[in-house]
């Protein structure tokens, strides 16, 4: 543990909490800068993720803990966090912690820290009370209305709640360069290994330029998709491209659509291809006539509930407004997808989410109201990301890979 390690540690969750920074922009802005990196992304990781617990933890000791300084209180709950979840000796954390404040702050708040921190470690194996979570925070309220009752809440409760240190480090590699649409995609099927390397850190860094960082659930929706994605001379349209992770999963013969130009422009540069075509246009408003393409992608706006474990910021900075919001986008973008498909044609669904509103409740509505359309699997896939005999969603390997959905809708 370094001095100025936790300097920025404390002042980026400060800026989350109180400016309503995003956690990924913050931290690759500082990242130069930190001494041990791993253990700034680490006490980040599990600062937002088991904030709630450690506010319930500081409050036994101290009853006045709201009237403290932000960053004091951000020390205490950094603190009782790392004390319950690091590698790190609790002696050392202990004694760091209290030097820092109070060099940073004072000697005053310094002997707090130590009385605060000391009193949990004598106390002995607190447990941190899941109880409390969905009344603190939307996010989790939404997981446990979602979940408590099936069998994957204990798979999410492990990954999310309990073992922080546990998280993806593998993924999927792939030369754009070299390999063009779905080639590297078919040469995938017949080696799943091919691409996949089990740790990021494994990988030469020499080549990392060159390769582009995909993680697994992605690869595997894609390949998924792949079964009824077939005809190179069809006309493709993508909505919400960017960033682009599935972009290079498709067929030259593209059209690729966002709402923003920076993101259009960025796309482009990332793609490579003169083949395909860019536009920026509202998805829920699209500048197509009625049934203009043969397949239509969907990687729609969502809470990215699914990405927790890398943007751990969305557990503080998801609301109940957004959550309206992203749904009505999504329902709107769903509905503009389906009048610019040919009939006969595909649309592929997709989102980053576990939460079932934005997932197979939004399909199911939608097929409701649509008596021309129908769900089709892929029969021959690994049944592990078979959910409900439906949908792609990646929840039961959830420890393994981000979390990602996906529905294929046929028109007729």
């Amino acid at each position: 543990m370094v001095f100025k390690d936790i300097s920025f540690i404390i002042e980026i969750a400060k800026r989350v909490i109180l400016d309503k920074a995003y956690l990924d922009k913050l931290f690759f802005h500082y990242y130069k800068n930190f001494v041990n990196k791993e253990f700034v992304k680490f006490s980040i990781s599990v600062l937002f993720r088991d904030i709630y617990f450690a506010e319930d933890i500081i409050k036994r000791y101290l009853k006045d803990y709201k009237k403290l300084p932000i960053e004091i209180s951000l020390i205490l709950y950094l603190g009782s966090i790392l004390i319950k979840r690091s590698k790190y000796p609790y002696y050392v954390i202990l004694n760091e912690l209290v030097e820092f404040t109070k060099r940073k702050y004072s000697i005053k708040y310094s002997k707090l820290v130590n009385a605060v921190l000391r009193r949990i470690l004598n106390d002995g194996n607190y447990e941190f009370n899941f109880s409390l979570l969905p009344q603190k925070s939307f996010y989790y309220k939404k997981l446990y209305e979602f979940y408590q009752d099936e069998q994957y809440f204990s798979i999410v409760k492990q990954i999310i709640f309990v073992d922080s240190e546990k998280y993806r480090k593998g993924g999927f590699f792939v030369d754009f360069l070299k390999y063009n649409s779905l080639d590297y995609l078919e040469a995938s099927k017949y080696s799943d290994t091919y691409f996949y390397i089990k740790n990021v850190n494994d990988f030469p860094k020499e080549f990392l330029e060159k390769f582009v960082f995909q993680d697994i659930g992605n690869h595997l929706l894609m390949k998924y998709f792949s079964y009824f994605y077939k005809n190179k001379n069809s006309l493709t349209l993508e909505i919400a491209s960017y960033p682009g992770g599935k972009s290079f999963y498709l067929f030259s013969n593209t059209i690729h659509n966002d709402f923003r130009l920076w993101k259009v422009n960025k796309l482009k540069q990332r793609l490579k291809d003169n083949n395909r075509l860019y536009i920026c246009s509202d998805g829920r408003a699209l500048p197509f006539k009625n049934e203009s393409f043969d397949y239509v992608f969907l990687d729609t706006p969502c809470t990215g509930s699914g990405v927790v474990k890398t943007k751990v910021d969305i557990i503080y900075h998801l609301n109940r407004n957004d959550y309206i919001k992203l749904r009505k986008m999504q329902k709107k973008m769903l509905k503009e997808a389906w009048r610019v498909l040919k009939k006969g044609g595909f649309l592929f669904y997709s989102t980053c989410s576990i939460f079932k509103d934005e997932n197979e409740r939004r399909i199911e509505d939608f097929l409701r109201k649509n008596n021309r359309g129908y769900l089709v699997t892929n029969e021959n896939f690994n049944r592990e990301f078979i959910y409900k005999d439906k949908y792609f969603f990646t929840i039961k390997k959830f420890e393994e890979m981000d979390g990602i959905f996906g529905a294929v809708l046929l028109k007729t």
